[in-house]
């Protein structure tokens, strides 16, 4: 496509560089051309400093804005979505590489890009892949099967992870209410096996005397 449509320059060196969302993501923080050559280890064979002055001045402004425009497309009813692409490098990796998941609410390598699903239907489309491979005798030898086993520990273990940690937030924000404090669940957590702390009644006594 051309320039004035997405922003993209065919001949232009850092639109075609493997490290470009990470050179604009720099720019956006508020680095000079010259810091993000230096920290990102450019040579004068990637580009010059005067390409990438261009290449910013000249061809990343449209694509954010159309990358911007695309992206609006897929938020307007997913506020999770809305609030995590907060910035043009969280847009290019929802657009190019990963997908949203409602149950963790982050973006994820497992789910197609510019595509919401939930964790069901991720380990729904793993399991369909493993049925594929239905020959018994190279199943353990094969390294696509044993990559798909690995996505759904991960898929599994991700969701536990973020709903154990849901629960505490809430069960933290439910304590400092209830008891007017300001006190973290891991301090929570540490108090009942430090104190061993077999009953609620312990607890709530142990929750009286910090108020």
């Amino acid at each position: 496509m051309r320039n004035k449509e997405n922003g993209y320059e065919p001949k232009c060196k850092v639109c075609n560089h493997a490290k470009k969302e990470e050179i604009e993501r720099l720019h956006d923080l508020g680095n000079s051309n010259r810091d993000i050559i230096r920290k990102l280890n450019i040579t004068k064979e990637d580009f010059t400093e005067q390409a990438l002055g261009r290449h910013l001045n000249n061809h990343y402004p449209i694509s954010k804005k159309h990358n911007e425009k695309e992206v609006m497309e897929y938020v307007e009813y997913n506020n999770g979505l809305k609030k995590i692409l907060l910035n043009n490098s969280d847009n290019q990796t929802f657009l190019n590489e990963k997908g949203y998941c409602y149950d963790c609410n982050k973006l994820c390598h497992l789910i197609p890009a510019k595509q919401s699903l939930m964790q069901r239907e991720v380990l729904k489309s793993l399991d369909s892949k493993l049925d594929v491979l239905v020959d018994i005798d190279s199943y353990n030898q094969n390294e696509y099967s044993l990559d798909l086993l690995k996505s759904k520990c991960y898929c599994y273990d991700c969701y536990l992870w973020h709903k154990n940690n849901n629960y505490d937030v809430i069960l933290e924000t439910i304590i400092n209410k209830l008891f007017n404090l300001n006190i973290t669940f891991e301090k929570i957590n540490n108090a009942i096996y430090e104190n061993e702390f077999y009953k609620s009644k312990q607890l709530l006594e142990y929750l009286e005397e910090l108020k």
